[in-house]
């Protein structure tokens, strides 16, 4: 920082210290008298690694505080955020608009529900949002009551999906077809812990590149599972968990 600004007596705090440091962002940002310095003096590369200290919360505080002389810096900020995991239980606190924001460059998505949880506050409030721009190439949804509105919202990420979990989400082969259907860069698969799913929608598959797919059997699956191994190419890694997923065949299966 002193090879940038001589001047500048403002240190960047360590990472762990900045939680504990409330008024960081109000005294760094803050513009100064003409003799001073503040970081809003710093062109937008130097911005930019200055922002890389900071959250992706305190990112958007500085964007609703100084939208006009940061905004394409923060966008960049927020645009290097390319995973989000979280338990809905303990979901970020962001607004619909800032997950949309989020979620234009978003890659990797990884959701945890329970069944318990409302669907309406999944889909609409984050699930929605995040997949709007339909960027995310890596999707994990697990243990929800699947229905139509999340099927919609996988869909509209099927040009770019390349993976694709939805173990735990009480699929059933018409809801699942169509997403196989469409999604035609998938390369991995993973459906474990449905257990009304019949198997039938694996031969919905019609992505070229598909070389895994991840099953546990249940009662009503296994003569469909079985006649889509046999018909498979060599290709295509099929994993077979028995029910419980006690123990598991692995190979490539024609």
């Amino acid at each position: 920082m002193n090879k940038i600004m001589d001047s500048s007596k403002i240190v960047v705090p360590e990472v762990a210290d900045q939680a504990n440091d409330q008024n960081w962002l109000e005294k760094n940002f803050t513009p100064s008298p003409a003799k001073c310095s503040s970081l809003l003096d710093l062109n937008d590369d130097c911005l930019l690694e200055v922002l890389q200290y900071i959250t992706v919360r305190d990112a958007f505080t500085l964007l609703e505080t100084f939208a006009n002389r940061l905004h394409d810096v923060v966008h960049k900020r927020i645009s290097q955020l390319k995973i989000l995991t979280f338990d809905l239980r303990n979901a970020p606190d962001f607004t619909i608009e800032q997950l949309q924001i989020i979620g234009k460059h978003l890659k990797t998505l990884n959701i945890c529900v329970g069944y318990s949880l409302s669907s309406d506050l999944c889909i609409f409030r984050y699930l929605k949002p995040l997949c709007y721009y339909g960027s995310i190439e890596q999707m994990t949804l697990n243990y929800v009551n699947f229905n139509e509105a999340y099927q919609q919202c996988i869909l509209n990420l099927a040009a770019n999906l390349r993976f694709l979990d939805l173990s735990f989400c009480q699929l059933t082969d018409e809801l699942l077809e169509p997403i196989l259907e469409n999604c035609m860069l998938l390369e991995k698969l993973s459906i474990i812990g449905n257990y009304e799913w019949r198997g039938k929608s694996l031969f919905s598959i019609k992505s070229p590149k598909i070389g895994q797919i991840t099953i546990e059997l249940n009662d009503l699956c296994e003569e469909q599972v079985e006649t889509f191994a046999r018909h498979i190419g060599e290709s295509i890694c099929l994993i077979i968990f028995n029910k419980g997923r006690s123990n598991h065949h692995k190979g490539h299966f024609r």
